[in-house]
């Protein structure tokens, strides 16, 4: 059987999805993708991340992709970048070797503000590409997302970026600043 392939943006969602890969498979890998977002600092932490959990990492060229974060959007709706996810998991299939499943970092605070980030798009997805797609958050909230990083939840939350700017520090002010900020304060760092 071929590897699980875990979509690894460098934030805390992902970081949490290759955990849980890591822990459920014995073959994983992970790719993150450069699709004109406005920093490498998120694909630096992908990096990290992988290399903390010993997983194969590529990255991975998309174009074409337009709208939300990459327009300037930054809050609520404003954020969504139409289409993003299944041309995600679409670049992922297309790697060799073909994973036997993905793995996608949907949380519940995501299918409010994301559409496709709900599990129907996903089930969908399934049928049309003929590959299985895990969503091992789906239900859960960030601070269920931090509580899943077990043991590495200290490196992760130091490694990881879930800011939409780039720069040394997280802005504090975007909407996955403000998430993740709210999830650790709930569960403490």
């Amino acid at each position: 059987m071929s590897a699980v392939r875990v979509l690894l943006s460098g934030g805390l969602d992902s970081a949490a999805c290759l955990v849980w890969a890591v822990d459920s498979f014995d073959d994983v890998d992970a790719v993150g993708f450069d699709y004109g977002q406005a920093h490498r600092r998120e694909l630096d932490s992908a990096q990290q991340i992988a290399d903390l959990l010993s997983v194969s990492f590529r990255i991975r060229r998309i174009e074409g992709l337009r709208g939300g974060i990459l327009d300037g959007g930054r809050m609520g709706p404003g954020a969504v970048v139409p289409g993003r996810n299944v041309t995600f998991v679409r670049a992922a299939l297309a790697m060799a070797p073909r994973p036997s499943a993905i793995v996608l970092g949907a949380t519940a605070e995501d299918q409010a503000v994301f559409d496709d980030c709900r599990r129907y798009r996903m089930d969908a997805w399934e049928l049309a590409l003929g590959v299985r797609i895990l969503s091992p958050l789906i239900t859960k909230t960030k601070p269920d997302v931090i509580r899943a990083l077990g043991a590495y939840r200290s490196a992760i939350l130091n490694a990881s970026w879930s800011c939409y700017q780039g720069g040394l520090e997280p802005c504090g002010t975007c909407a996955a600043c403000k998430i993740r900020d709210r999830g650790i304060a709930e569960i403490g760092p």
